[in-house]
């Protein structure tokens, strides 16, 4: 534990540093627990969206988690919120050409190094009393949705996955990193949130079909399309997740 501050009204705030799972790397985690809960907590373990490729190095409780913000009322309802900085993000970006699926060596380089560092995450939770390790809850927006499709194949640890704006590639990657090798591999139960008009995953050619793709049992997972782009409202994101979260969970209350 490098720092903790308790001065924010919601939650009290770790910066934690461990061990990455190759080379001599070491990454950081961002842990924010709620004041208004008491443990063990309900962790839900953030991948991100792009932003952090292509921003400076910043601190992600202003860039991920604000007050009055979508990921914010997650943690106010008394979960526990934790942001690894993958290989690439905010201070460890460090050459990676694009984040978009391509057949290159060192996109698949990098992709299984993000899932070693949010694997490495759950090794560090594990460690610790006050999390509960039955109720690890993978959270992905954008970019992060659309790893989940990997990521939810390859560690059972995930007992539940929130998605939003996420979709299969319109691109193929080497076989190795190919989503469509990994997502009927998914069996979490997983909220599926989307835009019925995003370019970037588009719902008939990709959000939808990764939706289906999924091994998650039909009556686990579920999919809500705004009528919305490469967002989703505010308020029925926050209502659809926290639903989801108690349904599976159970109130933190």
């Amino acid at each position: 534990v490098e720092s903790v501050d308790d001065t924010p009204e919601e939650w009290v705030r770790e910066h934690v540093t461990i061990d990455a799972g190759y080379e001599d790397e070491r990454f950081s985690l961002h842990i924010f627990l709620p004041k208004n809960a008491s443990p063990p907590y309900q962790p839900l373990i953030f991948f991100t969206g792009l932003g952090p490729f292509a921003s400076q190095p910043a601190d992600p409780s202003t860039t991920a988690v604000e007050p009055g913000g979508i990921v914010g009322a997650l943690v106010t309802s008394g979960r526990a919120l934790v942001v690894p900085i993958l290989k690439g993000q905010w201070d460890r970006n460090d050459g990676l050409q694009t984040w978009a699926s391509n057949a290159s060596q060192q996109y698949a380089e990098f992709l299984i190094k993000w899932t070693k560092d949010y694997r490495r995450t759950f090794d560090y939770l594990e460690s610790r009393s006050d999390f509960n390790p039955d109720k690890f809850c993978y959270l992905g927006a954008s970019w992060g949705a659309f790893n989940f499709l990997i990521t939810g194949a390859v560690e059972p640890r995930i007992n539940l996955s929130i998605c939003y704006v996420g979709g299969l590639s319109m691109t193929p990657a080497r076989p190795e990193v190919d989503q469509i090798s990994y997502v009927h591999r998914v069996t979490q139960p997983t909220l599926w949130l989307v835009g019925e008009y995003d370019q970037i995953f588009p719902l008939n050619r990709s959000a939808q079909p990764a939706f289906e793709f999924m091994g998650t049992n039909p009556e686990d997972k579920r999919m809500v399309a705004y009528p919305t782009e490469h967002n989703l409202p505010k308020n029925e994101r926050i209502h659809e997740s926290l639903d989801w979260l108690d349904k599976y969970f159970g109130s933190t209350q």
